[in-house]
């Protein structure tokens, strides 16, 4: 037991000595000649157990048309994996620029904005679900002079194309979750398959030159304390994770979610950051993984030591 302990302490001493080395790497530079994309996001790709204990958890979602050389016609339709519900669907749009549209409920005539990405258009249509088909969230879009193969003029690029709600259920097990668009066919009218995805570029097809990130969401497990690789266990691991993470953020400043999932060893590495913050000070910290490790060392050794134990209590204000 002592030999175990004592190399514990020799392979966390050890550790500190290397990453003192740690250096950021460089970002390279984009690529001028990247293909249109069409990209989701949302304004986070996260959602903890704790969030789920009081109900189902919404997301906002947008996708963006990113490097755009032109479209004349588009038909899209976005799903989400079992159990993630895509709601409240529409295009972005621009208050200070209306059009008239029809109210589906009451088929009478209302002012809207118009979608704010483009200039303008000759057909914007949002449908949240298609009795005929059974499909939901299905979009058809037509630039001015589509027919004379016309393509549509940016009017914000910086804006999103559409925007939509995610439902996240409060039993939504732990995971990872897509939104997305279609890509292959359906079933249609006759037997025939009808495409998910259309779009063109004057009088050419485009969808095979075009790019599409889909949006990711994971569910995360419920707390550890102590476990930042989200494993179950709390060990020695855990106490060599959290210090390389405080002495990468030393060095960077900052460290990105891929290099966060990376030095973690877990997709949900913000439970992980959260159980890795033992002395609950809001940081991930060198005294929180010192912590973690005389924590191992002491059950190790046999004691049934608490968190409350080797935490000292802060002075009451």
């Amino acid at each position: 037991m002592n030999k175990q302990i004592k190399t514990i302490r020799r392979s966390a001493a050890a550790i500190c000595a290397a990453l003192l080395a740690v250096s950021s790497v460089p970002v390279s530079a984009e690529d001028d000649a990247a293909p249109m994309t069409f990209r989701m996001k949302a304004d986070k790709n996260y959602v903890m157990q704790r969030e789920l204990e009081s109900g189902d958890v919404m997301l906002s979602g947008e996708l963006f048309i990113e490097n755009y050389t032109g479209i004349s016609t588009m038909m899209l339709h976005l799903l989400s994996d079992t159990p993630l519900h895509i709601e409240d669907g529409d295009f972005t749009r621009d208050p200070s620029r209306t059009e008239i549209d029809i109210d589906i409920n009451t088929e009478e005539p209302i002012e809207v904005g118009k979608p704010s990405f483009f200039v303008d258009h000759s057909t914007a249509w949002y449908n949240q679900y298609s009795e005929e088909s059974g499909l939901e969230n299905t979009v058809l879009w037509y630039a001015p002079g589509w027919m004379e193969n016309g393509t549509g003029e940016v009017e914000d690029a910086e804006s999103s194309f559409l925007h939509f709600s995610v439902r996240v259920p409060q039993d939504t097990p732990v995971g990872t979750y897509r939104v997305y668009l279609a890509t292959g066919d359906r079933p249609g009218p006759g037997g025939k398959l009808d495409p998910e995805l259309y779009l063109r570029s004057g009088s050419k097809h485009i969808e095979d030159e075009v790019v599409f990130v889909p949006l990711t969401i994971t569910v995360e497990p419920a707390l550890l304390r102590g476990d930042i690789n989200c494993d179950g266990n709390v060990d020695a691991s855990d106490a060599q994770r959290t210090l390389k993470y405080y002495v990468t953020m030393l060095a960077s400043g900052t460290v990105a979610d891929e290099r966060t999932e990376q030095i973690t060893a877990t997709p949900y590495f913000h439970t992980g950051l959260a159980n890795a913050d033992v002395n609950s000070d809001g940081e991930v910290r060198a005294d929180d993984a010192q912590l973690i490790l005389r924590y191992c060392v002491d059950h190790l050794a046999g004691k049934d030591t608490e968190w409350d134990d080797l935490i000292p209590k802060r002075p009451e204000a």
